[in-house]
């Protein structure tokens, strides 16, 4: 959906887990570059703050790259 829709930033509201309940799965590789079907991504870099972290990606589709921007908050309340 990144791709084909070309996003460029996505905001991420929620951690992977809370209280031992899956959250949301991660489609980033930990570090350097995975393959999900024929999308390669990869984690160019991250900064971390206080309250979030920004993850630098590019999308690779038959030698196209797109770069993508995720703002992930890690304080965010659940259900708040």
């Amino acid at each position: 959906m990144l791709w084909e829709l070309r996003v460029e930033q996505v905001v991420m509201l929620t951690n992977l887990a809370e209280d031992s309940k899956v959250k949301c799965e991660q489609y980033w590789p930990k570090s350097g570059t995975k393959e999900y079907g024929t999308i390669e991504v990869r984690l160019t870099h991250t900064k971390n703050f206080t309250n979030y972290i920004v993850r630098f990606l590019e999308l690779v589709k038959d030698k196209e790259v797109q770069k993508v921007t995720q703002y992930h908050y890690i304080s965010w309340p659940d259900h708040g």
